[in-house]
């Protein structure tokens, strides 16, 4: 098996994980706002709700970016599980090739010679 044919065995979903996951990582961490930090003594909860006005642009994008982060850590989760599982049962990109002379030689005769029907 070629190196390409090799990698043709690796599910897609796996090389879309490990290149999107990292970009989806840091738009996340670059448009999720941190929260501000009051201190508890100068808290007044009216006075907080008053001016905290809700970017709604920014927390859709970031939410996205969450939801696409835990989809590609799921896609690269069940990715390994299916080379896990292929490398267990030695399918696929682990299958053992044999030999072309370990294979058993082909029968000429596999069926039996036709009859009439048994009617005599």
């Amino acid at each position: 098996m070629t190196i390409l044919e090799s990698f043709a065995q690796i599910p897609l979903m796996l090389y879309i994980s490990l290149i999107l996951l990292p970009v989806t990582t840091y738009g996340y961490l670059v448009f999720a706002k941190p929260k501000k930090k009051v201190a508890a003594a100068a808290a007044n909860p009216a006075d907080q709700l008053k001016k905290k006005a809700l970017d709604v642009k920014r927390e859709s994008i970031s939410a996205l970016f969450l939801g696409a982060t835990v989809a590609f850590c799921a896609g690269l989760l069940v990715g390994f599980g299916i080379l896990i599982s292929d490398y267990k049962n030695s399918r696929n990109l682990f299958a053992e090739t044999m030999p072309a002379a370990s294979f058993p030689p082909v029968q000429e005769n596999v069926f039996p010679p036709a009859t009439d029907g048994g009617t005599k």
